[in-house]
């Protein structure tokens, strides 16, 4: 930007150089040719007025009128145009450099006013968005709740039925071991319901103060086992003198164990898994970044979607009940595509609890 002003003031100072030197260089008696070299002089004035506004036009227009002014002094000029010319001189520098300090106002409002109507626009689809994504959660909250209901009640009269049949046999009995891979699944299925009924209807969250790196810690504690099966590190980088937050410390816990699990799965490879706290804009931040295998671009929005998983044997409902965790903090949760490979999950809630 300065070299770019620098040339410009040169090329001004040029022009004014150039057409002096051929104001005095031309012959005296030939007025015809020296009207055209003094009409040349508002070409540098405009151009200043244009380029450095009203600053810049009263300059150069000051300047030329003095350049004038000391020809005149030498050569024969009619006092009356002597004077019209040099008054011209300067008007014309003022109202083109007016004109370009309005324009130049008028230009930097519409760029504020195109920047604010982007920045409303962004919000009103992530608004949007949000909104979208609350209605689909509320309908298939009530269809979750449904299904919960109506599934569990055939599946107690089926685990008692099992358990009857089961004191029919003992444990040499070939038979036994069918009935017990059905009270497997239906285990398995008692857990999917209790994931369902907890979609639909998640705790509202029991608030205490609690301190965030000893929730993390209890996380690691709990998946550092499984990290080691899998060659992944866990890499804590927790915050010193972090603020305590108000929060359901164990939901919380659910929170990070659901990404932090699904972070190391990610990794069948090893890797490492870094979890980092710190505080800002008066809340409290835990970023997990793994070095997983990701998830395609387009597939990001939908990660906290009900049902959506890349897992085989995925339910799909783990981050969902997350996001809506945190929404019930008056938190945010968000996804993100790491520079080289895998992913960062940013969980961030603010310091003071309000139940909004």
């Amino acid at each position: 930007m300065i070299k770019k002003s620098g040339f410009k003031i040169i090329l001004i100072l040029a022009f004014v150089a150039i057409i002096t030197f051929l104001h005095f260089s031309a012959n005296r008696d030939n007025f015809h040719l020296h009207s055209i070299y003094q009409h040349l002089y508002y070409i540098p004035i405009i151009l200043a007025g244009f380029w450095f506004g009203l600053q810049g036009g009263i300059i150069t227009s000051l300047g030329i009128t003095f350049c004038y002014v000391f020809y005149s002094s030498s050569h024969p000029v009619h006092e009356s145009g002597l004077y019209a010319e040099m008054i011209i001189y300067n008007i014309v520098g003022i109202v083109t450099g007016f004109l370009s300090r309005m324009e130049k106002n008028q230009r930097e409002k519409s760029e504020k006013t195109a920047e604010d109507l982007r920045k409303a626009y962004q919000k009103l689809q992530t608004t949007l968005e949000q909104l979208t994504r609350a209605d689909r959660l509320a309908a298939l909250g009530e269809l979750s709740a449904g299904l919960a209901h109506e599934i569990r009640n055939p599946l107690g009269s089926i685990k008692g039925a099992i358990d009857i049949l089961e004191s029919e046999f003992d444990n040499k009995n070939q038979k036994k071991e069918f009935i017990d891979i059905i009270k497997d699944e239906i285990d398995r299925l008692n857990g999917l319901v209790s994931e369902f009924s907890l979609f639909a209807k998640p705790k509202d969250p029991d608030i205490r103060e609690a301190d965030v790196n000893e929730i993390v810690d209890s996380v690691i504690r709990l998946t550092t086992n499984r990290a080691g099966q899998q060659k992944v590190s866990i890499v804590p980088e927790l915050g010193e003198g972090l603020p305590y937050f108000f929060v359901d410390s164990e939901q919380i816990k659910q929170v990070l164990l659901n990404t932090v699990i699904n972070g190391i799965q990610s990794m069948p490879d090893g890797g490492n898994l870094v979890i980092k706290t710190t505080e800002t804009n008066s809340s409290i931040k835990i970023s997990i970044t793994d070095e997983g295998v990701g998830i395609e671009t387009e597939k990001l929005s939908r990660v906290f979607d009900p049902f959506f998983t890349t897992k085989e044997n995925g339910t799909g409902l783990g981050l969902s009940i997350s996001y809506q965790l945190i929404k019930k903090h008056g938190g945010e949760i968000i996804v993100s595509p790491n520079p080289d490979r895998g992913l960062t999950f940013t969980v961030q809630i603010p310091i003071k609890y309000t139940n909004e």
